[in-house]
């Protein structure tokens, strides 16, 4: 799934996955949050496989000086405090934020004994963000987004081991710029994004809670997108996207360790350690052909270590009255990512794309205070990459299947809303066996190997939120999650089975007046011990709570 910030992707690639640290940004910088579900690479490029989540900050506001301040605390000695101003000056809207969250928290890893004195792991965030757009002439509008973030946190050795000198400091600058033009039943947009991540590791001598009695590593990378389209009405019926767009990705990465076995020494250099991508892009929709729309495009993308690839999207739905049915049928790729591509004595050159192919369709009824929609999906993944225990590279799959289905309800009405939704998922995956010689104690190849592919997801899963507004100016809402079984992979083993749980958070806020607000958070109030990953602590039963002023 791709995560975007303000339509433009964000990577950080000096991770395996590239997938951009959340840690990096605050939610009361969010303004909201768009989701888009299946193969979607034709409109956003890779990783684009099951959806795309489209983060939007906040912009300005309607007034020229608009200061506002929050402040909270609560469990594990959690402390919370936010500083902006926003507003509009002529044709100047702006938004400027700091903020800053720190906890004492606790043990990452569990203690499976419970007498073994885990240290709790600190946490401390500091993120300086900010948004600007003008309209500089008729139809021409300039902006720009970005944000300095800073984090600490203590770390543990491994699961179930504690570790009390092991330290991540990260640090991230990302900033986007966007020139919109607008004439008429046309739209022009340039953008570009620039994401900077830089991670240092510490874990020095005076505890030793895993392998090495001393490492060092910094892994630091940075990312650019650049993007131009244009969508064109082309009469009341047919709108036109076409566009292009460029990303290039480097990476610096060190590694130290002195352990039992001597020092060990990995590097590798932004001068080699790099990729670059570009993609042409079209896409046409036809909307309200007597309640028949369609959407339909494709994509070319070239990878400058793998070559090319293409993808296609067709998407036909019709509405009558209050329903609408739908399907869709796309191909997206997940390029591989540079760690996957250059690491020191893991890294695999040839890696091909990972390569999707996904049908769905369902049924959707809505009206005025009312959704509800089911969908059923199958997806089947070529090229799929993974990690070998054996031979310790990465390399492609055969061939993964995944399917399921979704159901879900929202109705919100006077005094009282609920949402509830329901998801199944299914999956298997393909790939060439490996089994111990016992002569040479070394793996030799021994077929194929088929096996459930969906480590840590379950396959059935339940979210159920209901909010009331019992009387004037007090809202008050409950959350229920239910999770099923998980599969947890563990190195050189079988994969253990994570149980099932159940979740239950309470939520209150009292607006006063049109200045301030007091709210109350309380997750887990059931203080249900479950586990997301085998081996580390999930937060037990907490609250926060707090104060927001505006003027």
């Amino acid at each position: 799934t791709l995560i975007s910030i303000n339509g433009l992707p964000a990577y950080d690639p000096s991770t395996i996955s590239t997938a951009f640290d959340m840690n990096h940004l605050p939610v009361e910088n969010i303004e909201r949050i768009e989701i888009v579900r299946g193969a979607m690479s034709t409109l956003y490029g890779s990783d684009a496989v099951a959806g795309v989540i489209n983060i939007i900050t906040k912009k300005g506001s309607a007034k020229k000086v608009s200061p506002y301040l929050t402040v909270a605390g609560g469990s594990f000695e959690t402390w919370k405090s936010v500083a902006g101003v926003n507003g509009k000056v002529a044709k100047t809207a702006y938004n400027l934020q700091y903020s800053r969250l720190q906890s004492r928290g606790f043990s990452a890893a569990y203690d499976s004994s419970g007498n073994k004195n885990f240290d709790r792991d600190r946490f401390a965030q500091d993120i300086f963000s900010g948004n600007i757009s003008r309209q500089v002439a008729r139809g021409l509008t300039f902006s720009v987004d970005g944000a300095a973030a800073f984090y600490n946190t203590e770390l543990d050795a491994d699961r179930f081991k504690d570790e009390k000198d092991f330290t991540l400091r990260s640090r991230n600058n990302r900033l986007t710029t966007a020139v919109v033009y607008t004439r008429g039943k046309a739209r022009l947009q340039a953008s570009y994004h620039f994401n900077h991540t830089d991670r240092k590791f510490l874990d020095d001598s005076a505890f030793v809670g895993g392998f090495a009695k001393y490492t060092r590593q910094r892994y630091e990378g940075r990312s650019h997108v650049a993007e131009l389209f244009t969508n064109v009405q082309l009469n009341r019926n047919i709108e036109l996207v076409v566009g292009a767009d460029q990303r290039w990705q480097n990476t610096d990465q060190f590694f130290f360790s002195v352990s039992s076995f001597g020092p060990y020494t990995a590097a590798r250099s932004a001068d080699t350690t790099r990729m670059h991508q570009y993609s042409l892009f079209a896409t046409a929709l036809l909307k309200n052909r007597n309640g028949f729309y369609l959407e339909a495009g494709g994509r070319y993308n070239h990878h400058n270590e793998y070559g090319h690839n293409s993808t296609f999207s067709f998407n036909p739905s019709y509405r009558w009255g209050a329903f609408k049915v739908f399907s869709n049928i796309g191909t997206a790729f997940k390029a591989p990512s540079l760690y996957q591509l250059f690491v020191v004595n893991r890294g695999t050159k040839m890696l091909e794309a990972e390569k999707s192919r996904t049908i769905d369709a369902g049924i959707a009824y809505e009206k005025t205070g009312v959704l509800a929609r089911a969908l059923y999906f199958n997806r089947r993944i070529k090229n799929g990459i993974e990690y070998h225990l054996v031979s310790f590279d990465y390399f492609n799959n055969n061939l993964q299947k995944d399917r399921g289905a979704e159901a879900e309800v929202q109705v919100r009405k006077k005094g009282w809303n609920l949402i509830a939704n329901y998801t199944f998922v299914d999956g298997e995956v393909n790939t060439i066996n490996f089994v111990q010689d016992p002569v040479t104690f070394g793996y030799k190849a021994a077929g194929d190997t088929t096996y459930n592919n969906l480590f840590r997801r379950p396959k059935h899963a339940v979210n159920i939120t209901f909010g009331i507004t019992p009387i004037n100016k007090l809202y008050i809402s409950a959350h229920a999650r239910l999770v099923g079984d998980r599969v947890e992979p563990v190195f050189a083993k079988a994969p253990v089975t994570l149980d099932a749980y159940q979740t239950l958070d309470l939520y209150a806020e009292y607006q006063l007046n049109t200045h301030w607000k007091f709210f109350a958070d309380a997750k887990n109030i059931t203080n249900a011990k479950f586990f997301d990953v085998w081996g580390y602590n999930s937060a037990r039963a907490n609250v926060l709570a707090g104060v927001q002023w505006r003027l």
